[in-house]
């Protein structure tokens, strides 16, 4: 009979078993390896700076690196002048220095995330939030002008808690969007949204901190006297400094809001502007960067 793999377990033929044998004591000598040779010191050759290379790193004009690397270069060449503690010798040489930020160019107004190039304010949403702002406030006010005078009225019965809630909760959202008609109304009127609202903020708390090292916490009159200065020389950050300012707050509220009153209060109607369009400011050149009095038009010194 065949079998496959091999011969059958009977006709495998023992191993001999395996036998050990125990060196004797002393006798094992373990070979050492020996020391190896010191290495030499390293020495690091500078390269001469002159004909030093370095490999340039190319960002994209479109790139928000780009755009954030631009602009913290700018604003640190403003603040160069800035001293870092209290100094009188510069009291009367300290100088507002906006950031010669070009705003108008495509890079500023590029898109990561859309990847387009967004037209001039594109955020801008002002007028239906404002009117949706004037609706919530009616309402909320005529919530709570209602209910309180239901329970006046009713001092003699047992109130529902429900009513109490519903009155104090009114009363909240009553002065929350109080607040929100009166501080979109003011941006409106001053030609600001509320993105270009922070950055102008951020203008003036760097006027703030550039005195605060200049001046003395107790020279108020100095300060004020230093700041009305520097907005003869590039007007005042709300409207002259401002790249949209049209020149009056009339201008401002009708730009957005319309003529009609009925447009002030209920979302009928198209404004005038289309959105997309807008004019800048010509105190500004034609890139979007400020520019000092002296180089505005001549009408408008």
């Amino acid at each position: 009979m065949d079998h496959i793999g091999g011969p059958s377990y009977e006709q495998q033929k023992a191993a001999p078993p395996r036998t050990f044998t125990r060196a004797a004591p002393n006798t094992l000598s373990v070979p050492t390896d020996p020391q190896p040779p010191p290495k030499p010191p390293r020495t690091r050759q500078r390269a001469d700076p002159a004909t030093e290379t370095r490999p340039a790193t190319a960002l994209s004009p479109f790139s928000a690196e780009y755009r954030f690397a631009r602009h913290e270069e700018l604003s640190m060449a403003s603040d160069s002048t800035a001293p870092t503690k209290p100094f009188p010798g510069l009291r009367k040489t300290a100088r507002r220095g906006p950031p010669p930020v070009p705003y108008l160019r495509e890079e500023q107004r590029y898109c990561t995330r859309c990847r387009i190039v967004k037209p001039y304010r594109a955020h801008i949403v002002e007028r239906f939030f404002f009117n949706f702002c004037e609706a919530a406030w009616a309402f909320t006010t005529y919530t709570f002008a209602t209910l309180v005078g239901f329970v006046a009225s009713h001092a003699d019965i047992d109130i529902d808690a429900q009513i109490i809630v519903i009155i104090a909760l009114s009363a909240l959202f009553m002065s929350f969007t109080a607040a929100l008609v009166i501080a979109h109304a003011r941006q409106i009127m001053i030609g600001q949204t509320t993105v270009e609202l922070m950055h102008i903020r951020g203008l003036k708390e760097r006027d703030s901190a550039m005195l605060a090292r200049v001046f003395s916490l107790w020279e108020m009159g100095a300060k004020k006297r230093t700041r009305a200065r520097w907005d003869a020389e590039w007007g005042s950050p709300d409207r002259e400094g401002n790249l949209w300012w049209q020149g009056s707050t009339r201008a401002e509220w009708v730009s957005v809001m319309g003529e009609s009153w009925i447009g002030w209060i209920f979302p009928i109607g198209r404004g005038p502007s289309n959105g997309m369009d807008y004019v800048p400011n010509p105190r500004f050149d034609s890139e979007g960067r400020p520019r000092p009095r002296e180089q505005w038009p001549e009408e408008l010194r």
